[in-house]
Formats: structure tokens, sequence, C-alpha cells
């Protein structure tokens, strides 16, 4: 059994222009099987 992992820093993710679904439908259609995320500190732009 293969397991993928992927690691990312949501800096780049938290654009106005982001969507989620894409990301994670990009993740599915490479087969990562778990994805480790940060969050801590950083916020979208106000418009």
């Amino acid at each position: 059994m293969n397991v993928r992992i992927g690691t990312s820093i949501f800096i780049h993710l938290l654009a106005d222009d982001f969507n989620i679904e894409k990301y994670l439908t990009t993740c599915a259609e490479h087969k990562i099987s778990f994805i480790f995320t940060t969050l801590i500190g950083f916020q979208k732009k106000k418009k």
C-alpha cells in the first residue's frame, strides 16, 4: 500500500481567489492521502 503525504503552509492559499474545492481536487488527482497544514497567524486581506 502506497500512501502519499502532502504538507502545505497556507500563506499563498489564503488569497482572495483561493478555492478550497480546487485545492482538494488537485490533491486527490495526485493521490495525496493525508494533508498536514498550518493556518497559524494568517488572515485574509480585508477589502
